[in-house]
């Protein structure tokens, strides 16, 4: 992966200088197609310097373990160098969750909650026409009164029981 860190880093250094161009900022759709391509490519340039760094830190603390006699920095150096290598795995993996391209979005535009409409004749029927679970409970209008429906009656009679 380290060996894409240049390429990166011109691409970067491109959208940079088209950014600058004040002919950019009249064209607001490659305007901002160029910021989210900054966007995604800034956080994986900075995670690959990171490894660059780690990868430096663990060779020199194999080359210190090489030439070190000391017992106690010998154990100081490995630990040091377990930690580095831990980090170095997460960095990768972070890395690799990074190149993952992000979500294409239709026409420039966010999604939206919006569903498109069916036409009529295959529309669903409504909840209160198909809701055969909750209507024996629920109360029911009689006489400008609520009255409870028989099945509830029998519900509360057997709850009294």
């Amino acid at each position: 992966m380290l060996e894409k860190l240049p390429d990166y880093e011109k691409q970067l250094t491109d959208i940079d200088e088209k950014l600058g161009n004040p002919e950019t900022m009249q064209d607001m759709k490659l305007f901002r197609s160029l910021n989210q391509e900054r966007s995604h490519l800034a956080p994986i340039i900075d995670e690959l310097k990171e490894m660059q760094s780690l990868q430096e830190q663990i060779a020199d603390a194999k080359q210190l373990l090489k030439e070190e006699k000391d017992p106690e920095m010998l154990e100081l150096t490995e630990q040091e160098l377990d930690e580095l290598t831990e980090q170095l795995a997460r960095s990768e993996q972070k890395t690799k969750m990074l190149l993952i391209p992000p979500l294409i979005q239709w026409k420039g535009k966010t999604s939206s909650w919006k569903s498109a409409q069916e036409p009529v004749g295959k529309r669903l029927p409504s909840l209160l026409q198909t809701c055969s679970v909750c209507t024996p409970t629920m109360l029911m209008p009689r006489d400008g009164r609520w009255k409870y429906s028989p099945p509830m009656k029998q519900v509360l009679a057997d709850i009294r029981n």
